[in-house]
């Protein structure tokens, strides 16, 4: 079902016209990355369709989700240098996927533990230097600047995930909130895509936070697969 969504999605960002001009108009001029990305979007809006009708095997349709995700992190036009973002890309997929496990399988204690990992990381990646200082610094800078409204507004933007993250360590510690997972799981879903629209500074980003969604969504319910079926198996559910 998610990926037969994000195959909509993605056939739908291919499809509408860039500046009202036609897909079919508008490929012979495109050159490098651009070319590439827009064949990206046609591409695996086709093959997720197919995985999805098909009768195919669940691992196998989740490989094509998950790589779906993590060509488009490759290719896509987003302010991040390529180790953050797939950084980014993979712990929410996997924190996702943990929660939608969490949401169906409450007493289940691997998707906890893998959930539990994910928050770990999620606090290393405000506290890793990727690139310059440490970003929780440079988001706290960015929340102190006295003059600068914009940059405040998306700094608080930037520590939406810390309120979420609190709420996933309790969904994946107490059994009694499991059933929050899937809405978390959806939070977080939007974060990324809402993250590129506010930075948004041309018509682009609005696709690429559609194709972000997409992509996320894909991957984190593929991912959710395998590991419930690891579940299952572990745990004797």
């Amino acid at each position: 079902m998610a990926a037969g969504v994000s195959a909509l999605l993605l056939l739908a960002v291919f499809l509408v016209p860039r500046g009202g001009v036609w897909i079919w108009k508008l490929l012979p001029q495109l050159r490098g990355i651009d070319f590439v990305r827009l064949w990206f979007l046609g591409v695996s809006g086709v093959v997720l369709t197919a995985a999805a009708i098909l009768p195919v095997p669940p691992l196998f349709r989740s490989v094509l989700s998950v790589a779906a995700m993590f060509t488009w992190l490759t290719v896509g036009p987003m302010p991040l240098p390529l180790p953050l973002r797939a950084s980014i890309g993979a712990v929410a997929a996997l924190l996702c996927a943990s929660l939608l496990v969490r949401s169906h399988m409450p007493w289940a204690q691997t998707p906890r533990r893998v959930g539990i990992a994910m928050v770990l990381l999620v606090v290393g990646l405000y506290l890793w230097p990727f690139s310059g200082p440490l970003p929780i610094v440079k988001t706290w800078q960015m929340l102190t600047l006295p003059a600068d409204p914009a940059s405040r507004f998306i700094a608080i933007y930037l520590l939406l995930p810390v309120p979420v993250v609190l709420l996933a360590t309790l969904v994946h510690v107490g059994g009694e909130l499991a059933a929050l997972g899937e809405t978390l799981a959806w939070l977080v879903f939007m974060w990324g895509p809402g993250a590129l629209l506010i930075l948004s500074i041309d018509p682009t980003q609005i696709f690429a936070s559609i194709t972000t969604f997409a992509t996320l969504l894909a991957a984190s319910y593929g991912l959710a697969e395998p590991l419930q079926e690891l579940t299952l198996r572990r745990d004797g559910y």
